[in-house]
């Protein structure tokens, strides 16, 4: 067996086998929000300080002192603190506003020593928010230094540095993730003792496409490898473990596009309260490139006496389209299950 089927899957990996386009386009369009953020960050707390210096200035400068011009602008001085601080808390992480507070505060102390030293509340004033007013220059030219540094990948260097998985290791990680579901529900119940491999069980694979009653109103995926097959997102895998008396049947869905998504039940039924097994056709509509399109879908079915069925789609061919595509199951297990069931309930039923 090559390496690459031995590959350990991760979330990211299953999803790019299906929408390896998207996720570039995540990937690219996340990068330009960043740069885009960081400038805007950086040319708004720029022009804050910037603004408040140049205020400073005009406030102290020689040829507007004691006049309404200088009052003015340093009436405006604290405003200008005030806004510069807002930025800041704003646009910073807080790391960053706790630099900007400790900074304020050195500011301060350095105000204070050098008023006690030179007599000049002026001076000391002028120190503190050049200081201050500073901090938010400084921040925003690093904001924008960086931004400007910041290049979109392109979509040949992502799918390099995380290339999608082959057919055969979607196909390994799909199997290894159920035998692992399987396990734990067999641990569970205790059938440890009973089973050696849990290929002595009946079990028929499944599909959920959009549209279909089961699909959650959730986007599903589908994929049709290299070989051919057809290969789905969300996954149905129904075991069935004969008992005495009873027939447990284990259901859990596989979902590639988030593995948090995982449902699972598990039913135990006596034998006289199961009618039939048998695959059934169903007319429905199901999304095909988010359009509706007309299908007949064919099913596994276990029929209940109380009007209940368990199923899974194993078949799905379009009725109107003939370029539609027809998705199908490889390896459903269906008709060795519906063979094998009929057996066991004939041999319970005394039939």
């Amino acid at each position: 067996m090559s390496s690459n089927i031995v590959r350990q899957l991760t979330p990211y990996e299953t999803r790019i086998y299906f929408a390896l386009d998207q996720e570039i386009a995540n990937q690219r369009h996340a990068q330009i929000a960043t740069k885009r953020d960081k400038m805007q960050k950086g040319s708004t707390l720029m022009i804050s300080g910037a603004s408040s210096l140049v205020c400073l200035f005009l406030g102290f400068i020689p040829p507007l002192q004691h006049t309404g011009w200088s009052s003015l602008f340093l009436l405006l001085a604290p405003v200008a603190i005030i806004v510069t601080l807002i930025t800041c808390m704003l646009s910073l992480s807080k790391k960053s506003c706790l630099g900007c507070l400790s900074l304020g505060i050195g500011s301060l102390v350095l105000t204070v020593i050098f008023f006690s030293v030179n007599k000049t509340i002026a001076g000391g004033i002028f120190l503190f928010l050049f200081t201050l007013f500073l901090y938010p220059v400084y921040v925003g030219s690093k904001f924008v230094s960086t931004a400007r540094k910041i290049r979109p990948l392109e979509c040949s260097e992502i799918r390099k540095q995380t290339p999608p998985p082959t057919d055969e290791e979607f196909d390994a990680w799909l199997e290894e993730r159920a035998n692992t579901h399987l396990s734990a529900l067999i641990r569970e119940f205790n059938l440890d003792d009973t089973l050696s491999h849990s290929n002595q069980l009946l079990r028929v694979r499944g599909y959920i496409l959009e549209g279909m009653e089961d699909s959650h109103s959730q986007a599903l995926h589908t994929k049709q490898g290299e070989d051919g097959k057809w290969r789905y997102s969300m996954n149905t895998y129904t075991y069935f473990y004969p008992d005495e008396y009873q027939i447990r049947v284990f259901i859990f869905d596989i979902n590639s596009m988030n593995w948090d998504d995982y449902r699972s039940t598990t039913e135990a039924y006596d034998y006289q309260d199961i009618v039939d097994v048998t695959s059934v056709d169903d007319y429905e509509t199901l999304y095909v490139d988010e359009e509706p399109c007309h299908y007949c879908s064919q099913r596994f079915s276990l029929k209940l006496a109380d009007g209940s069925t368990v199923f899974a789609t194993v078949h799905s061919h379009p009725l109107d389209d003939e370029y539609l595509p027809t998705f199908d199951m490889p390896e459903s297990g269906i008709d060795t299950a519906i063979a094998q069931l009929r057996m066991l309930l004939r041999e319970k039923k005394g039939k």
